[in-house]
Formats: structure tokens, C-alpha cells, sequence
């Protein structure tokens, strides 16, 4: 009898060493995240990785030092916010962290920063959260520290800024901090700003306010409009405003159809 025990025992562990092998745990060694989803309770469920990388690039990026430029030091990619790839197959990333714009080629590999010490409008990049390459290879970059959008050439060469435009359609309380954009085939730009529930900025090649481009629509509950309906005016507007989603990122295809992003919404 115990020795019958013991074989079943001794069965159930190589069956649960051979269920053990057979799984592809190799891959969460592969990957440098985990991957879940939530269930309607909001519990986390701990799955297989959604993708695997096939290669890291930014890690060993090197700028020449500061206290002595002819020795190089290392300067990896740091809270990078934003990527966009080119004609070209060239990606550039917003290398927020660091005030910059980092450009590889299609293979990964390094070629240059985009960060001039010096433009002509008088400052460098100051946390950059977003870029965009035109057709014309034309480098838009959302410069949000310095609240402004900066337009640089194909050579990194400034050509000009985009301020917060002034117009009487703009409310009083916005604010110009542009985190991502996208710039048509006519020259507008179409901007994503912090906190900027009106939509996206539309703004022609000049600069000049033409209006607020697409934004969320504000959703009412059935609470909602029981409250509208039974509350005294006063009272509903007591309550906590309701108001349409922020857009968190835009995105524009070939034919020109616009893709946005809402962070925290179902939509």
C-alpha cells in the first residue's frame, strides 16, 4: 500500500515536471515586461507575453563629456515618450528625459540626436513629448516644457515655432502644453495638449488658431439624466462638471483619417 502511494505520487510529479517543460516560461526570460489583462472584478490575470522583442536598441547611446568632451560617456534613452517612423524607415524617438530627439536607422542603429543647444528662437528642447516626420522629411517636435511645437529640416536646422496662437475662441483657462501631433499634407497641424478636453488645436502653417478638431463626446449616464431631470438648478450645478475625454494621441494614415487616443476611457 505505501508502496503504491508512493509510485502514484512519484507519477503525479513527472507529470507535473513535463506540464512544467512543455510551457513556454523561456519567454518571460526573453521580454523585459509582463503581460495581463483584468477580469470584471479588476483583478489582474498574469498571461503569456503579448509579443517578443526582436531587438532593444537606446541603451548605449553615448554623448561626448561635459567636463571633457573628448571622452565619451553613456547616455541611454531616458523616459522616452514618443516614436515615430518615416519614409525612410528611420525612427525617431522623443527622448523626453534627456531634452532631445533621438533619429536610428530601420535597423535600430544609432545616427544622430536632434537637440540644438542653441535655435534660433533663443532655447533648447525642454522635455519633448512628442515628434512627426513629414513626407518632405520636415521634424516636428512638441516641445513640452517650453510650451511650443518646433519645426526643424531634414539636417536638424530650425525653421520656425509654433507659440500658443492667439484668438478670442480660445477659453481663457487653456493651456498650451502640446504632447503629441500630427501635421496634414496642406502644412496644418493638429496638436494634442495636456488636460485639453476641447479636442485637438488646429493650426495652419502660420500658426494661426482655426479651431478645435475633433474631440470626445461627453458621455451621460442614466444617473446623470435622472439628476438633470429632478434636481433644482442650483443643485445640478453643484455637481462635479462633466466633461469629454482628454485626447492622449493622435495619429494620421495615408488617405489623412485621423486616429485618436483617450487615456482612462472606454471609447
Amino acid at each position: 500500500m505505501i508502496l503504491t502511494s508512493s509510485r502514484r505520487v512519484l507519477k503525479l510529479l513527472f507529470l507535473m515536471l513535463t506540464a512544467a517543460a512543455l510551457l513556454p516560461l523561456s519567454a518571460y526570460a526573453e521580454v523585459p515586461y509582463w503581460t495581463n489583462s483584468k477580469d470584471k472584478q479588476g483583478r489582474l490575470i498574469w498571461t503569456q507575453p503579448a509579443y517578443t522583442p526582436e531587438r532593444i536598441f537606446g541603451k548605449d547611446l553615448m554623448i561626448p563629456g561635459p567636463d571633457n568632451p573628448g571622452m565619451a560617456i553613456s547616455s541611454p534613452l531616458q523616459n522616452p515618450k514618443d516614436v515615430f517612423i518615416d519614409k525612410r524607415d528611420h525612427i525617431f524617438v522623443a527622448d523626453t528625459g534627456n531634452n532631445r530627439i533621438a533619429e536610428f536607422d530601420p535597423e535600430g542603429e544609432f545616427i544622430r540626436f536632434i537637440a540644438p543647444e542653441q535655435d534660433s528662437a533663443g532655447g533648447s528642447f525642454n522635455k519633448p513629448e512628442g515628434v512627426f516626420v513629414t513626407g518632405e522629411l520636415d521634424i516636428y517636435v512638441a516641445d513640452t516644457g517650453n510650451k511650443r511645437i518646433v519645426r526643424v529640416d531634414k539636417d536638424g536646422n530650425y525653421i520656425r515655432e509654433y507659440k500658443m496662437p492667439d484668438s478670442t475662441y480660445i477659453p481663457e483657462s487653456f493651456k498650451f502644453d502640446p504632447t503629441r501631433l500630427v501635421v496634414d499634407k496642406r502644412g496644418f497641424l493638429y496638436i494634442a495638449v495636456l488636460g485639453g478636453y476641447q479636442g485637438l488645436l488646429q493650426l495652419d502653417p502660420q500658426g494661426n488658431f482655426q479651431s478645435f478638431y475633433g474631440a470626445n463626446q461627453t458621455v451621460f449616464s442614466p444617473l446623470d439624466a435622472m439628476k438633470r431631470l429632478l434636481y433644482p438648478k442650483k443643485m445640478y450645478a453643484n455637481e462635479i462638471s462633466k466633461l469629454p475625454g482628454v485626447i492622449s494621441s493622435v495619429a494620421v494614415d495615408h488617405d489623412g483619417f485621423m486616429y485618436t487616443t483617450t487615456a482612462g476611457k472606454d471609447i
